[in-house]
């Protein structure tokens, strides 16, 4: 599919270098008719514009071969004067081919036209004349194709840089996707392993439970991006997770319109936030109840997991810093989104804490990041 675009490009390219021909043609026409015109002669406008198709249909057939030298022999700093000379002198074989290549071919269509004998006149003083007037076209020619390389070749070089940056982002996000697997997983063991003596039962659900969530976690999902609904699946055997440990001691509650279930946000991003919201609040407290909220405002998706637990009681650098899943949190959110992006830490009114987040709302990647950019 990707071969038959491209020869489609090509083959666009050069239908449009054509055309440009068959437009100065055209020009050059208007040209000869007025001058003609001008001097009292007969404006010959079917000739006229005969010969400057086949002129222009002569010139695009030998423009391949002037772009292909152009290629293999680049006139760059320190080898101009070198290859200079060369240079003059394929200007001066493309002025002898045109004008062969222009007196054949109007010979022979005229006579198959019966359009009667082709008038060139003598044939080397016009073949100097031809060389000559070819040798401003030959310069033309060599500067568009100069311009037009150059602007390939920052726009090569730009995307050749965004690959190198997204590649940086994603490794970046491995990076931190291997960090908080292990405070993830050595977590719930943790929890596990406290279960483990006064509950077997309820221990191996969690292990089931936990196993569930690891394989989903690691197989399929998009540590990127993913659904809102994916998000929540993840969240909700991680809690199922939680409730086999505290039971009616922990209550984890959702309210999620049904607008921004399909929005795209990082993957496994609410787990963290609400393993923060259960360890602070049951250090303090004999019930947890954690509530993950979402809406959209706009062009913005905002979740919320809000706690009741004993809020912020100290500085906030210190308490991002205290913590793997917070920190985490903040550096996957600025990697994915940049400015574009705000994560809030406050105290309610009504106690608890309040971890807001607030990305753009997307149904798409932001960012290519699995397309081919050329």
């Amino acid at each position: 599919m990707k071969t038959d675009i491209l020869e489609w490009n090509r083959r666009k390219k050069w239908l449009t270098i054509l055309s440009v021909y068959m437009l100065i043609a055209l020009w050059q026409t208007g040209v000869y008719v007025a001058d003609n015109l001008a001097n009292g002669r007969s404006a010959r406008l079917g000739t006229i514009l005969f010969e400057e198709i086949i002129a222009a249909l002569c010139a695009f057939s030998l423009l391949p071969a002037l772009l292909t030298f152009f290629k293999r022999v680049p006139l760059k700093r320190g080898t101009i004067i070198r290859k200079l000379p060369l240079y003059l002198l394929v200007w001066l074989g493309y002025g002898v081919m045109l004008t062969v290549l222009l007196y054949s071919s109007r010979t022979v269509a005229f006579n198959v036209l019966d359009m009667g004998s082709y008038q060139y006149g003598v044939f080397l003083p016009r073949m100097a004349m031809e060389t000559i007037k070819q040798f401003f076209v030959f310069w033309i020619i060599y500067f568009i194709w100069l311009f037009f390389l150059t602007l390939h070749s920052s726009e090569q070089e730009r995307l050749r840089a965004l690959r190198l940056q997204q590649e940086l982002t994603r490794s970046r996000l491995q990076t931190l996707q291997m960090q908080l697997n292990p405070h993830f997983l050595f977590n719930t063991l943790n929890v596990i392993s406290s279960t483990m003596y006064d509950d077997v039962k309820t221990a191996d659900k969690m292990i089931a439970n936990l196993s569930d969530l690891l394989r989903r976690t690691l197989d399929g999902v998009n540590w990127e991006e993913h659904p809102l609904r994916k998000e929540l699946e993840l969240l909700s055997l991680y809690g199922d997770t939680m409730k086999q440990r505290f039971r009616e001691k922990l209550d984890m509650r959702t309210d999620i319109p049904a607008e921004t279930l399909d929005a795209l946000v990082p993957g496994f991003i609410l787990q963290p936030l609400a393993e923060n919201s259960i360890q602070y609040t049951m250090e303090r407290k004999k019930y947890v109840a954690v509530e993950i909220t979402a809406r959209r405002s706009g062009d913005k998706l905002i979740i919320a997991v809000s706690d009741n637990g004993p809020g912020i009681e100290e500085d906030l650098d210190e308490l991002v810093k205290s913590g793997i899943g917070l920190s985490n949190t903040i550096e996957r959110l600025e990697t994915l989104y940049g400015s574009d992006q705000k994560l809030e830490i406050q105290n309610m009114d009504q106690g608890g804490l309040r971890v807001t987040l607030q990305i753009p709302f997307h149904l798409t990647p932001l960012r290519a990041n699995h397309d081919e950019t050329e």
